[in-house]
């Protein structure tokens, strides 16, 4: 489970989106979040730190 200590911390897990999704959508709040939050985490919540760049 991914708690907000997580997110604020690095640690949730989501450091990238399985899907390409074109430029534009980093300006889309609404569409983002849905994105980020449909999001398979990369490894289990609280057990590893990581952040993306690009972000």
């Amino acid at each position: 489970m991914t708690v907000v200590r997580h997110v604020l911390s690095h640690q949730a897990g989501v450091v990238a989106l399985d899907q390409l999704v074109p430029t534009e959508t980093f300006y889309d709040w609404d569409r983002i979040c849905a994105l980020l939050a449909a999001q398979e985490p990369s490894w289990e919540p609280g057990t590893a730190h990581g952040e993306s760049a690009l972000f």
